[in-house]
């Protein structure tokens, strides 16, 4: 792949493209038809995911389907229309953020010149790290949690997720309330799902949307914890801060709440992704 392509391929991971998506893609929009087995060589994709990443591009609106006898074959949409839909998002979105900056600022002027002093900021690195940080958080939490969830996690085995899950649930059978807005690559992270499920089941509220602006936590309106890639450029490492003040968490969940009136309920996401547990 030229270095333009790869410029090419980044931008449309950051329009909403998962990597494989934009793979697929791409060598369809070079060759405009081709069937899924003359795909998945060029694009380096596995045959298995080519099927799975083209019907996720049809409900994108990237491509269409042309079935012929016992075969199909996978057209690529014009550009201009195929974008028209992301592009009329970030439009919506730029609007809606444009109109959130106005009603922090209206919050803050209610709150005149007296500030809430923030107790402690807090740093702390590493996954294991930050996974312990989490657990204490969740343990401590009484009324609520708010969450962005997307890739890296903290945590991404299957243990370190279950004892997450599992504090989850403790949580909830305290009689709190937890929602979610979740950022996943389907179906390379779809583990993520039965965990939401089950969380779901006794009570935990989860939506989806295309892209997230980073991940954080708010615990009960006074804490907020935000997790994002290391400074530090070492691979897969995170950098966690913990911020304890009231006003600080009001704001950010705001920002929770305007992402969550625009996200898709998670029961509607499987629906329209086909989704059935292995």
């Amino acid at each position: 792949m030229t270095i333009n392509n790869l410029q090419i391929l980044e931008r449309l991971v950051r329009l909403g493209m998962n990597e494989r998506e934009a793979k697929v893609y791409l060598t369809l929009l070079y060759k405009k038809s081709a069937t899924a087995a003359e795909l998945h060589i060029p694009s380096g994709i596995p045959r298995t995911k080519v099927y799975e990443i083209l019907k996720s591009l049809i409900q994108k609106g990237f491509c269409r389907e042309r079935k012929s006898g016992n075969g199909r074959t996978y057209e690529v949409v014009e550009p201009k229309s195929a974008l028209a839909q992301p592009i009329r998002m970030l439009e919506s979105r730029l609007e809606d953020a444009g109109q959130l900056i106005e009603e922090l600022e209206s919050l803050a002027a209610l709150s005149g010149d007296v500030m809430e002093p923030i107790e402690y900021v807090e740093i702390f690195y590493g996954k294991e790290t930050i996974h312990r940080h989490y657990i204490r958080l969740i343990r401590g939490a009484q009324k609520e949690i708010l969450g962005f969830g997307r890739p890296p996690y903290t945590f991404d085995t299957r243990e370190g997720a279950a004892e997450q899950i599992q504090e989850s649930i403790n949580f909830l059978t305290r009689n709190g309330t937890s929602r979610w807005v979740y950022e996943f690559n389907y179906p390379e992270q779809d583990w993520i799902i039965p965990g939401l499920l089950k969380g779901q089941e006794i009570g935990a509220r989860f939506r989806v949307t295309d892209s997230l602006p980073m991940k954080m936590v708010i615990f009960d309106q006074r804490e907020v914890l935000i997790i994002q890639k290391s400074a530090m450029n070492v691979p897969d490492e995170m950098t966690n801060a913990l911020i304890k003040n009231g006003a600080i968490a009001g704001a950010f969940s705001l920002l929770f709440e305007f992402f969550w009136n625009q996200a898709t309920e998670l029961d509607e996401w499987i629906k329209l992704h086909h989704y059935a547990p292995g």
